[in-house]
């Protein structure tokens, strides 16, 4: 065991846990991913040179980053015998080896963006007939349709499922199918396909599912609370009867995504169907001792799992705050905010000189949350007017910043899957072509080479000379170059000569150089990960479609929205907007779940600030329409205890 760390009796009981199921109720900054890390080594170290593996799920990649990160420095190469991912990559890779026993098209794409989604499911309600006069639906229609399909398909109900007790229902029963149509002749699936084809694979294949059953003989699943039927049964299918050496960590009060399907419930099923043990983790390790009996407070007005015990603060060394600021209108809301964000910096800066340095920064040590982006809008403005650096995480935001980066990403994705019409489409348009520039042949050319396609693109003269000339470059090194990662070098450099001398803005010029740096990091981790025989083209695509943006690690104060903030932690967080109506929102005061799930969502909000808690209202707030609205301070003010200053 790393005897640089020390556990406390409550984490060492899990760590040392040894057969069975197990279901650790972790509140936040109680460990639990150190001590679910620490319980991988273990087992690992005591069973050194066996062939079984490990298999850990968590709920981002930059949290499988880093767990995979701590078990190499600590055992080395035994870190290979763990699969450590979320849980849409792991469905993906059962998917790729084993997905031709359900017809699952090879290649495959996944379509990660809404928008790649919306052009999908507006081309099945044209091929099915159901576009009123010919015309595509808008956005807002396609986007409520595309919500609906994903809440079905992570409740495994299949399009044939859905019953059509209504001309609504219909309608969309054959919206639905003609999406999944669109995507098969795509070769396509989105994220919810991943968990449902999983699930339909286990079921349907009995020796895939026992082969993955003999090589984990343990399995760790972090951030459980937010688990979906689709996940839960995919679970359940690959432990079966026997299997019951399953470690789930979860904390009921941070269950947040009940509106995407997922459930606490899930964690009372598992505790019968496995028979698991339930263990605490109730120390809280992040938060000054305010903080955390402001978040006690508040959640204790919940139904809680087994009676949750509360948390227990062990921070107390530095200095913190939690205050409640009161102003007359949202833009004095938003000047406080600008003003305070400053003050917290100054002091944060001036504070460890020694770890930080005078003169850098530390904005991005605070944190400004609110329950939705609009309420974030105000202070924006503030920040821009008193230019605080600030980063704003938008809940579709992709990858890359720049065109140049996404076009990059269109050809390879376009290159590895010809079938993948969208892509083709997005990839012309950004280059300044349209499908009317080329002869019909060009439809025709669906499911063939690739390189045909390409040879056709660089006769064009519409065309950027620097595109044409790299493209060249790329139709060339597919021919000749086997190996992906001189393959993937190559092309980097090419990109940097070819496209870097088109750009002549400096600002923009910054963006394209992180863009590169992104490309190159997420290969580089992908090279390190696989070995020579696994590394391809297409796998490393499936892993850039299942990475996002993370709020962490950016320059400049984050504003996030509440979902977007989870996992993270600040030294000081601003929560703004703390009325009634827009926290809690206004729809969930019309059942008791809805405003126990809003309660859940103040409580992951509080819980991000290690040291200082800012929470703040406006007394009037100006309308859509045009009046003024006296506003009522949020109900969750008052069960947190907390009085204006």
């Amino acid at each position: 065991m790393n005897t640089s760390i020390m556990f406390t009796e409550e984490q060492e009981r899990i760590i040392n846990y040894d057969e069975g199921a197990i279901l650790v109720q972790a509140g936040p900054g109680s460990g639990k991913t150190a001590v679910l890390t620490q319980r991988i080594i273990r087992l690992l170290k005591s069973t050194a040179g066996q062939t079984f593996r490990v298999l850990a799920l968590t709920f981002t990649t930059k949290a499988a980053e880093n767990m995979r990160q701590r078990i190499e420095e600590t055992i080395g190469e035994e870190w290979r015998r763990t699969t450590i991912s979320t849980f849409h990559a792991f469905c993906l890779d059962v998917l790729r080896h084993y997905g031709d026993h359900i017809d699952v098209r090879q290649p495959v794409s996944v379509y990660e963006q809404e928008e790649d989604r919306l052009a999908l499911l507006a081309k099945g309600l044209m091929q099915e007939g159901l576009a009123v006069n010919g015309n595509r639906p808008d956005d807002r229609q396609l986007a409520n349709i595309l919500f609906q399909i994903s809440l079905r398909k992570r409740d495994l109900i299949l399009p044939e499922a859905v019953a059509p007790v209504s001309a609504e229902a219909t309608y969309f029963k054959a919206a639905y199918a003609g999406y999944n149509r669109q995507l098969e002749l795509h070769h396509g699936v989105d994220f919810d396909d991943l968990l449902l084809l999983t699930y339909r694979l286990f079921a349907e294949a009995p020796r895939v599912v026992r082969h993955y059953r003999r090589m984990y003989r343990y399995i760790l699943i972090d951030e459980a609370q937010d688990t979906s039927r689709a996940q839960y049964e995919v679970l359940k299918l690959l432990c079966g009867d026997e299997h019951r050496n399953v470690m789930v960590v979860a904390d009921a009060d941070q269950s947040i995504y009940h509106f995407a399907g997922a459930s606490e419930r899930y964690l009372e099923l598992f505790l019968k169907d496995f028979h698991a043990t339930l263990l605490p983790l109730s120390q809280n390790f992040r938060s000054a001792p305010g903080i955390v009996a402001t978040a006690n407070r508040l959640i204790q007005h919940n139904n809680r799992l087994h009676g949750a015990p509360a948390m227990q603060a062990q921070k107390v060394s530095e200095e913190s705050f939690v205050l409640l600021h009161e102003e007359e209108t949202e833009e004095q809301e938003a000047q406080w905010v600008a003003e305070q964000t400053i003050l917290l910096e100054d002091r944060l800066r001036n504070e460890h000189p020694t770890k930080f340095g005078k003169e850098e920064p530390q904005f991005q040590s605070i944190a400004v949350l609110a329950r939705n982006r609009y309420l974030l809008e105000p202070v924006r403005a503030a920040f821009e007017t008193k230019t605080i650096p600030y980063h704003f995480l938008t809940a579709n935001e992709g990858l890359f910043a720049t065109p140049q980066a996404r076009i990059l990403h269109l050809i390879l994705r376009v290159w590895h899957n010809p079938y993948d019409l969208i892509h083709r489409e997005v990839l012309l348009a950004e280059l300044g072509l349209t499908n009317r520039d080329f002869t019909a042949s060009l439809d025709e050319l669906n499911g063939k080479s690739a390189e045909t396609f390409f040879d056709l693109v660089v006769e064009k003269d519409d065309m950027l000379l620097c595109w044409k000339n790299f493209l060249r470059f790329f139709l060339n090194e597919n021919k000749n170059t086997q190996d992906i990662s001189c393959y993937f070098s190559n092309m980097i450099n090419a990109f940097e000569k070819q496209i870097f001398p088109c750009e002549q803005d400096a600002g923009h010029d910054e963006l394209l150089q992180r863009d590169l740096k992104l490309l190159k990091t997420s290969f580089e981790k992908f090279a390190y990960k696989h070995p020579i025989d696994e590394r391809d083209l297409e796998r490393y695509l499936h892993e850039l479609a299942l990475s996002s943006k993370s709020a962490s690690g950016n320059s400049g104060v984050q504003l996030l929205t509440l979902h977007a903030a989870k996992g993270l932690e600040f030294d000081a967080v601003i929560l703004i907007g703390m009325n009634q109506g827009s926290f809690p929102d206004y729809r969930s005061l019309r059942t008791p779940n809805g405003l126990e799930e809003e309660r859940r969502n103040a409580y992951v909000a509080v819980t991000r600030a290690k040291r200082f808690l800012c929470l703040t209202r406006c007394r009037r707030r100006l309308m859509p329409w045009g009046d003024i609205k006296l506003q009522e301070p949020s109900q969750f003010l008052r069960e947190m205890e907390l009085k204006n200053r």
